[in-house]
Formats: structure tokens, sequence, C-alpha cells
């Protein structure tokens, strides 16, 4: 991944409390295990619960 052009946002959300589920196709290894890695790393900083 190249690392730059990813997008940043100043919005705080409060995810406190919310059970969340990633659903996620296989398509390209490389590119969805970035793609679900970067959802987590979203949702853990919203504080949503983790299962795992």
């Amino acid at each position: 991944m190249a690392g730059h052009g990813s997008p940043t946002s100043t919005l705080h959300v409060d995810g406190t409390g919310l059970h969340v589920v990633i659903v996620a196709g296989l398509w390209h290894d490389q590119i969805s295990e970035g793609l679900i890695a970067g959802a987590i790393r979203a949702l853990d900083s919203a504080g949503t619960h983790s299962f795992g």
C-alpha cells in the first residue's frame, strides 16, 4: 500500500457500546486484508466492541 493519500478526519465518532460486523468478499488478498485492517483500526478508534 502506498501509505499516502489516505483520508483524514477530525470528526470524532463515539462508537462506545456498538457491536459492528465487517463483511468482506474475497477479491484480492493483499487489498482486501488492507481494507479490513483499516476498517478495524477505524472501529477501534471509535471505541466499538472488539470480538477477537
